[in-house]
């Protein structure tokens, strides 16, 4: 830009000169010179026009960016999958891991009940011995 202004101040600086006397000029030259002027304004304002443009599709892709961001969906290795869909995922997922775990405990706690069972009905068979033999002794040692 600042050579074009440059530029111009030389072709305006020969028209000065032509017109003080020192320099002859024809009248094409002088409309060379306005198809100069006029083809350089446009280029500037071009690209004053594409400097805006370009900041306008950085604002727009910046807001593309940002929505897509801000969106629930999220790309997996085979597709796109929102955010509800992610989190049923993983509820399922939990609930498995929840069943599993009490396989486990399941398995493990299945010795200890038939041990706790054994002894209860020991305790009782035991209890029942104990509390017969005694009434039936107290029954005959009373007359």
């Amino acid at each position: 830009m600042r050579s074009r202004k440059k530029g111009l101040e030389y072709v305006r600086s020969q028209t000065v000169s032509a017109i003080d006397g020192d320099i002859l000029i024809t009248p094409s030259v002088l409309r060379v010179q306005d198809k100069v002027s006029q083809a350089s304004e446009r280029s500037m304002l071009a690209r004053a026009l594409s400097t805006n443009r370009v900041h306008d599709l950085s604002i727009a892709e910046a807001a593309r960016k940002e929505r897509k961001e801000a969106s629930s969906k999220i790309v997996q290795k085979y597709g796109e999958i929102y955010s509800h869909q992610a989190q049923r995922e993983i509820a399922l997922d939990k609930e498995d891991e929840k069943e599993v775990v009490n396989i486990r405990n399941n398995r493990l706690s299945k010795p200890w009940k038939k041990k706790y069972s054994r002894v209860m009905k020991e305790l009782v068979v035991g209890f029942t011995d104990r509390h017969l033999k005694s009434t039936f002794t107290s029954a005959y040692t009373r007359s």
